[in-house]
């Protein structure tokens, strides 16, 4: 067994930081010309959304490392009953073979 993955807070940081100046920038130089640009720009609207979860995340970075192991496996069953419970057996599925294509895995990724 190796050492647990962590995630580098400050990188965190810094990628938010680029994707939020790079949204403003980009803001800037396409509300310059036609104003409705702004709402049909794609990598601004990327930028925006994946600037401000990439800085929740680094929001909740110390918080996360607190959290009990069991807790997603255990917030991941009231979810999938409620998909089950709204007819989505597909994504439930899905879940359900990703879940064990996960199990099945850990172990040979532990081994190196």
């Amino acid at each position: 067994m190796g050492q647990p993955h962590t995630i580098h807070r400050p990188t965190v940081g810094v990628i938010a930081l680029v994707l939020i100046v790079g949204a403003v920038t980009r803001a800037v130089v396409l509300g310059m010309g036609e104003p409705s640009a702004l709402s049909k720009d794609m990598w601004l609207s990327a930028f925006v959304r994946v600037g401000l979860v990439m800085g929740a995340l680094w929001a909740a970075l110390p918080l996360l490392e607190k959290i009990p192991h069991w807790l997603p496996k255990a917030a991941a069953v009231p979810i999938l009953i409620v998909l089950l419970m709204q007819g989505k057996v597909r994504i439930v599925m899905l879940a359900a073979a990703a879940y064990v294509i996960v199990v099945l895995l850990r172990p040979l990724m532990e081994q190196k």
